[in-house]
């Protein structure tokens, strides 16, 4: 998988050639998405372009980074939701309340 570069060099990116930039955001996606398991591909594929559209509709990077706030807390309040077992509706058809698993503390 292809090395995300230091922060400097991803600021210079933004500020000198926003298009490479997003080159290198796509081809991170991508092999992210490749690594993933086959039956859950669809659905990142999904997600990404859900993001996609969210950064299109950016008045500028703080606007953007904004909207990608709000759409992160959306999802944590879904999960948590989830493994609370409270989805209900189309979102729940097929969904059984999560298993919560406490791990085990290991002391050295």
């Amino acid at each position: 998988m292809t090395a995300l570069p230091p922060f400097d060099q991803l600021m210079r990116l933004a500020e000198q050639q926003p298009k490479a930039l997003d080159a290198l955001r796509y081809q991170l996606s991508q092999e992210l998405i490749a690594q993933a398991p086959k039956e859950r591909q669809p659905q990142l594929h999904a997600h990404y372009s859900h993001i996609n559209r969210l950064i299109g509709l950016g008045k500028n990077p703080h606007h953007v980074n904004v909207l990608l706030s709000r759409e992160l807390h959306k999802q944590v309040h879904r999960l948590q939701r989830a493994l609370k077992g409270e989805l209900s509706g189309a979102n729940n058809a097929n969904h059984h309340p999560a298993e919560v698993i406490p791990l085990a503390r290991q002391y050295r």
